[in-house]
């Protein structure tokens, strides 16, 4: 997950959002994992048009609230693994080298 940057929040918690950037949408109880490990866990996640946002909730088990992005520059492709009826799960897979 060392893909990951630090994401600037505005003094209301949402994402500093950079030039041209619109958020696209927004989900919360987001888990994000690095194959089938859990890395992070309960947060929100933002998706916009350059980046995907993950933000912790303040009182997070971590020890406080988290700000992360990943550029979608990244992201090779995308695959959705939501079993029927269940949670949804996508996975990102993202271009190594």
């Amino acid at each position: 997950m060392e893909e990951l940057e630090t994401l600037e929040v505005t003094e209301s918690g949402r994402p500093a959002l950079l030039p041209n950037e619109v958020e696209l949408r927004m989900e919360k109880g987001v888990y994000l994992y690095d194959k089938d490990t859990r890395k992070l866990e309960d947060g929100i996640a933002i998706v916009t048009t350059h980046r995907l946002c993950w933000m912790s909730e303040a009182s997070s088990k971590n020890g406080g609230a988290r700000y992360l992005c990943l550029p979608l520059i990244l992201v090779a492709n995308i695959q959705d693994k939501s079993p029927w009826m269940k949670t949804s799960k996508v996975c990102l897979n993202l271009i190594t080298g």
